[in-house]
């Protein structure tokens, strides 16, 4: 019923209305773009306000365009563009403001995509049209068993089933992911199917596991777990219990797994360091931070993935 409502409406503003279409310009005020169609200019300031109010939290982008019918007596509707198939209608109806959200039917399909690593997996699926959340959200699947900032070779290949939704013709977005695939020469062949909120193996196992894989996003691993690591400065071997990664300052850390922080502050050469106790008797620690979060201290209970400095 929605998508005949705005059907309807343009078909009637092409037989008696004028029709204008603006793209918003960078810090410009609803209320001045729509007031050369109004004729009175306290509807021209309701409709803006009654806008704005419809969008709450979300802001005015330069680029969203508005669409305005208006005749001789002023501006009848403004229909503000939130996506391809869904606006904001502001109607002035006697003298009164009526707010709508429409909404056009989307055709939901599936697309199967598939593909070779080049430079990393991103860039990948960038360079297959893909938007960043597709490729984020496949990293996030595997993200218990795939390091992809290391463990990726130009020879390996990803293929995804994924839901797909378009108005028309045109491509607008794409939805979950319901079946992937990752085979690489380091990895091996990995693949996970959606079911009821979670992703699981083919033998029906959940694919989530205790640990993440990695606790950052990070350029390079500068040393490795070792019980005979030459130390850089005091030039003898020492064992190294821990990963270094080298990031930019101001990477966000995030707990490989659910736990307790169990210490939060300065502790010798690891700076400042977040020690956490998870299930099974393991704890994990993170050194060399240039900050702990806020809200972060002993006895914090946290969540597998939440950031921690």
């Amino acid at each position: 019923m929605l998508n005949l409502a705005i059907s309807s409406l343009i078909l009637f503003s092409t037989a008696h209305m004028d029709t204008a279409v603006i793209s918003i310009p960078r810090n410009a005020a609803v209320f001045e773009l729509i007031k050369p169609y109004a004729q009175n200019p306290a509807v021209g300031l309701k409709i803006s306000h009654a806008l704005i109010n419809a969008l709450g939290n979300r802001p005015i982008i330069a680029g969203d365009t508005m669409m305005i019918l208006y005749d001789s007596s002023g501006i009848h509707t403004l229909e503000y563009k939130l996506k391809p198939w869904k606006v904001i209608s502001v109607s002035d109806s006697n003298g009164n403001i009526v707010v709508k959200e429409l909404e056009r039917p989307l055709h939901k399909g599936l697309a199967f995509i598939s593909g070779k690593i080049q430079s990393s997996l991103y860039e990948s699926m960038l360079t297959l049209g893909l938007p960043a959340k597709v490729s984020v959200n496949f990293a996030e699947i595997f993200a218990w068993d795939i390091d992809f900032f290391v463990e990726t070779t130009s020879e390996d290949s990803f293929y995804l089933l994924v839901e797909k939704y378009s108005y028309g013709n045109r491509y607008t977005e794409y939805g979950r992911i319901l079946w992937a695939e990752y085979s690489g020469k380091r990895t091996g062949k990995l693949e996970a199917f959606y079911f009821n909120g979670s992703y699981y193996l083919p033998d029906g196992r959940p694919i989530k596991r205790q640990f993440l894989r990695s606790p950052l996003t990070y350029r390079r691993i500068t040393s490795y777990f070792t019980n005979r690591r030459f130390h850089p400065i005091l030039r003898v071997y020492r064992p190294h219990h821990g990963i270094d990664y080298a990031a930019p300052y101001g990477t966000p850390v995030s707990s490989v797994a659910d736990g307790i922080v169990i210490y939060a502050g300065w502790k010798g050469g690891y700076g400042k360091f977040v020690q956490i106790r998870h299930a099974n008797g393991y704890v994990s620690g993170y050194g060399h931070l240039s900050r702990i979060k806020r809200g972060i201290h002993r006895g914090k209970r946290v969540k597998q993935g939440e950031v921690i400095g």
